[in-house]
Formats: structure tokens, sequence, C-alpha cells
């Protein structure tokens, strides 16, 4: 009996903590513009990490497009 119970009181506080919340279509718009951000910051970060590679590499300005992962693994390899 108690088992029951205790399940329809879980089911009451869920509706409740659902109906407190803002709309589905809020959350994912919430949701979507945060891993945005996050991608942006990301990218920035990559860019630098590239710069940075370069730099110590001394091919600043060389031909390797570091927008393409193929291209910075050969550049990173030929530091070995």
């Amino acid at each position: 009996m108690g088992v029951f119970k205790s399940m329809r009181d879980l089911t009451h506080q869920a509706r409740e903590v659902e109906r407190s919340l803002p709309p589905v279509g809020d959350r994912v718009a919430a949701a979507q513009a945060r891993m945005a951000r996050a991608n942006r910051m990301m990218a920035a970060q990559t860019q630098a990490a590239n710069a940075a590679v370069a730099a110590v590499a001394g091919t600043a300005g060389a031909s390797a497009d570091p927008s393409n992962p193929a291209a910075v693994w050969l550049d990173l390899e030929s530091l070995r």
C-alpha cells in the first residue's frame, strides 16, 4: 500500500514541477542558444590553438589551412 501512495505522490510532484517550468519551446530555444555560444567559443579556442602551434612551428602565415583538421594534423606531425 505504501509503495502505491508514494508513486502517486511522486507523480503529483512531477506534474507540479512540470507546470512551473517554462514552455518546452522556450526551453529548447534557450538550450540551442547556449549550444551556439559554446560552439562559437570552442571555434575561437581552436583557432587560437592553431595559431599558437603555427607560431611555435614558425609557419605562421604558411599555407596550412587551420580550418582543415588534416592539414593541422600534418603540420603537427612535422614538429616531431
